[in-house]
């Protein structure tokens, strides 16, 4: 999603290899942001993401990570929950 000057990006899986590479890149482009990050079980990475990139919109794709996860690490962020949320954030505008 574009927003005047700029680039709003949603990354699924930013926990894993690929996503971690995506959200290392987009901190050396000016002009994008990151807008949502997703999860699957690797909870305590996606709170120092939430910390870094500070989202507007995550979300854990598993049930029981969704169930452990520490709302005290999210920094008043909600997270939305399995492949609902997953969805939610990977349409939203």
């Amino acid at each position: 999603m574009q927003v005047g000057n700029i680039v709003k990006i949603t990354v699924l899986g930013a926990t894993g290899s690929v996503g971690r590479n995506v959200l290392d890149v987009s901190l050396a482009m000016d002009g994008v942001e990151i807008y949502a990050i997703s999860a699957n079980r690797n909870t305590e990475m996606l709170y120092r993401q939430i910390s870094e990139y500070n989202p507007k919109m995550a979300a854990i794709s598993d049930s029981n990570s969704f169930k452990e996860y520490d709302k005290s690490k999210t920094r008043g962020l909600k997270i939305l929950k399995g492949r609902k949320g997953v969805n939610e954030i990977a349409t939203a505008d």
